[in-house]
């Protein structure tokens, strides 16, 4: 691509050598190559990327946080089930028992 790139950017010099047309093609090919060289640089980073994803240590880790946070919300359910359902139901249960003996 970056050779296509170059022999198009020769044509486009050798044809139009002169003007404000030669600047123009300036211009554009300065552009292109500037985004040649930012798909170039995204292209590394996305292959870095897939290296790090497909380590060992990252799926371990994520095994890791799913057992957690798998007990996280089994405590917190446990914390609601207690606190807003048990605690209010006993407490009602006592008030009318002491009520009753009145």
């Amino acid at each position: 691509m970056e050779k296509q790139l170059q022999n198009l950017e020769s044509d486009l010099r050798v044809k139009y050598n002169s003007g404000a047309d030669a600047i123009n093609i300036a211009n554009a090919c300065q552009s292109l190559h500037s985004g040649m060289e930012n798909i170039a640089s995204l292209r590394r980073s996305i292959e870095e990327a897939q290296k790090t994803f497909s380590a060992a240590r990252i799926p371990v880790s994520l095994e890791r946080f799913n057992k957690w946070f798998e007990f996280f919300l089994r405590s917190q359910n446990l914390r609601w089930l207690i606190i807003d359902v048990f605690v209010p139901l006993f407490l009602s249960v006592y008030a009318i028992l002491l009520l009753w003996k009145n």
